[in-house]
């Protein structure tokens, strides 16, 4: 950067000591986050032999950070850096219950397809639909469904004679 003091125009009948003034250069810490995504790098310009504090572990929807390859330099090198996170995919439990006491538990990665549900059948009701929208891949969440039946009616009748009946509903 220079000297420490200013160097005189014409050198004096003594002994002068100068000393230099020294900067350190930076360099740049380049976080990738996120492989497919390029917009979600962050760039750091760090000094040469600073303490590299305060890079946060990123997050991502549906993922779990596991760690930075290669690991994060505890203090800046003379080079630039380049670490890359490493995630792994989140298990939710897909809950499907046909009945209040009836249920079915997948567990599915965070984006993976989600299964086709039919309805079986059950004695004395009629399926008519599922109480929330089936997702096509799985979100970054636990899900529930419940299936939404209804009772069936049946008519009972009774002939005593020709002319005179008895007629009852009943549910199943």
């Amino acid at each position: 950067m220079g000297w420490d003091r200013d160097l005189p125009k014409y050198m004096p009948f003594e002994n002068l000591t100068y000393s230099a003034v020294w900067k350190a250069k930076s360099y740049q810490l380049i976080l990738v986050k996120n492989i497919a995504d390029a917009s979600s790098n962050d760039t750091l310009s760090i000094e040469f032999q600073k303490e590299i504090t305060n890079v946060l572990d990123p997050d991502s929807v549906g993922y779990s950070f596991v760690k930075w390859v290669p690991e994060l330099p505890e203090f800046m090198p003379a080079e630039d850096v380049t670490v890359t996170a490493v995630w792994s995919q989140n298990i939710y439990r897909y809950v499907v219950y046909e009945t209040e006491d009836d249920s079915t538990v997948v567990e599915l990665t965070y984006g993976a397809k989600v299964p086709e549900l039919k309805a079986s059948s059950r004695d004395g009701y009629t399926f008519l639909q599922w109480d929330v929208e089936i997702p096509a891949t799985m979100p970054a969440t636990d899900y529930v469904v419940h299936a939404v039946w209804s009772q069936n009616t049946y008519r009972f009748v009774v002939y005593t004679s020709d002319l005179d009946s008895t007629e009852a509903l009943f549910h199943y």
